[in-house]
Formats: structure tokens, sequence, C-alpha cells
């Protein structure tokens, strides 16, 4: 049975030469070619696929948010990433999302080889300069940062951890629901996410949220 693959790259010079490598390995079959998440999305609901590879810089849709959504809509579909962007925040925000792989963009295809092979064989595949970087992270705990919070901020965060919404938020505090908008704003600027649920997340790790 062959493992059926979707390459989702807006670079399709890249994406192309992907395909001619893989295309003539025994055991693979290329789906398709997409340039942006929403395509890949709209790809994987009507086709039976079994891995993406996905880079992380697309319009529309991009990768991060794309392997947000293919974890919860496809549990089934393994993702591998390849891209150049290895900022610890990112690789880590993969890991948790679920995604099995990352490598770089300059991986050679002996190595991109052995990763879909662990990837579908359920394991997980970093490359070196990825390993080195989450166990420099494990090894030294949480990672310094500071958020720099008002007062107000931290009401507001800790507010949102507890499940409340703006408009709830604001009765609590007596404050209109722009501000607390307002204030929410600050708060993903601040944590340099956009998904309430990375910054819970973050906020727990730093220590700006008393856990109930």
């Amino acid at each position: 049975m062959k493992t059926k693959i979707i390459i989702a790259d807006d670079h399709l010079l890249f994406a192309e030469g992907l395909s001619n490598i893989l295309k003539t390995e025994e055991g693979i079959e290329i789906a398709a070619i997409v340039s942006n998440g929403e395509e890949l999305m709209k790809i994987l609901d009507k086709q039976d696929v079994n891995l993406v590879l996905l880079d992380l810089s697309m319009p529309k849709m991009n990768g991060l948010e794309a392997a947000a959504q293919i974890a919860k809509a496809h549990p089934f579909v393994k993702t591998l990433v390849i891209s150049m962007k290895e900022e610890l925040e990112i690789v880590r925000e993969l890991v948790e999302i679920g995604v099995k792989g990352i490598l770089p963009k300059n991986t050679g295809k002996a190595e991109l080889l052995r990763a879909i092979n662990a990837v579908m064989n359920g394991n997980n595949y970093y490359s070196q300069r990825i390993t080195d970087r989450l166990n420099e992270y494990n090894q030294n705990g949480k990672p310094q940062e500071k958020w720099h919070l008002s007062k107000r901020e931290k009401e507001v965060l800790q507010l949102m951890y507890e499940g409340l919404d703006a408009v709830q938020i604001g009765e609590k505090l007596f404050l209109s629901e722009f501000t607390i908008i307002t204030h929410r704003k600050r708060l993903y600027e601040k944590s340099k996410t956009n998904k309430s649920y990375l910054l819970i997340k973050k906020a727990i790790e730093l220590g700006y949220i008393k856990e109930l």
C-alpha cells in the first residue's frame, strides 16, 4: 500500500522538485501539490491522505495554523514540516500541536526519506538542529521570557484562563467589552500568539496564571 502525500508549499519550484524526487520512490504517491493552507484542508476533506509535507510560510492559512487544523480535523493524517523557520517558540508550538517531524529545507534526499519512514511508522523525526534546540529548552527549563503585564492585563488573563468571554470579563471588572478586547489583543501581541489556548499555555508555563 502506497503512502499518499500532499506537498503544501507556496514556492512552486521547490514543491515540484520535491514531488519529482519522491514520486520515483516505490511506495510513495504524490496526491497533490497545494500552495496554501486553505487549499490543503479542502483536499484533505475529500481525499484519503497519509502524510502532509508542510511549509510554514504560506498565504491564506500558514503552516502553523494548518498543522493545528490537521491535528483537530484529521488526526490520522501525519504532518512533516519542511521549513527554514527554526525559532524555538515555533518548534515548541509544532511539537505541542502534534507534528511528528521537522526538517530544514536544505535537507538531503536520504534524510527526507528517513524522516518519512520514521513518521509513517509512528515515530518522531527532528533534524539535529531542531533536536539540539529542544534539548536546550528541556535542560534550561522555562524560557527566560518577560511579558511585562499591567495589573489589568493580569486580571484579564486570569479570567480568560477561567473560561470567561469578553462580555463576562467586562462585567466582572466593570469595564466595556471593547476595553476587554483591547487588553486581550495586547496579551496576544506580548505573548506572540494568536490563539487563546496557546496564550493560556504559555502564561501557565511562565507563571502568569494561578492554576485552579
